[in-house]
């Protein structure tokens, strides 16, 4: 695991992002195939599945696939970013969450973003963010204006 995780790194790096996709796809279902019961194997898989979602999630964000991004971010739970040391291999807890809410605000329609928000673990992502959080809430709200200001704070800082 630890060598697809490398892989996954080095081919984000070097901006091979269809092979980050297909590390994913393939060795995951592998991974999740083959495991076994034990707690240390259960807390590895948890790891291991984390980390490549936060890698495929950068590289559909950066191919321009804003749905599959979203939807990779979703699928790392910020309470396993809590629990593993050095999840933010390629980046910070705070730009997981960044990205999430950015690629939330691209995919999601308005009903959609109200659903989430009304969701305690999709709001708790953004706990540590309170500007995006804002500027989520505002958006599912139509307020657009407002909306924008919050990001821009947020850019500015």
């Amino acid at each position: 695991m630890e060598v697809t995780l490398l892989i996954a790194e080095v081919g984000l790096v070097i901006g091979h992002y269809t092979l980050v996709q297909s590390l994913y796809d393939t060795n995951a279902h592998h991974h999740l195939m083959s495991s076994n019961a034990s707690n240390s194997n259960e807390r590895n898989e948890m790891i291991f599945r984390c980390k490549l979602n936060i890698a495929r999630g950068i590289a559909y964000m950066v191919k321009g696939s804003y749905k599959e991004a979203y939807t990779s971010f979703l699928s790392s739970s910020p309470s396993d970013h809590d629990r593993i040391d050095n999840v933010s291999f390629l980046v910070h807890t705070q730009d997981i969450a960044m990205y999430t809410g950015l690629m939330a605000l691209v995919v999601l329609n308005r009903k959609e973003m109200d659903e989430c928000m009304s969701k305690t673990v999709f709001k708790s992502r953004f706990d540590s963010m309170i500007g995006l959080k804002d500027a989520l809430m505002y958006y599912s709200r139509a307020n657009y204006g407002e909306c924008m200001n919050s990001l821009d704070t947020m850019y500015s800082r």
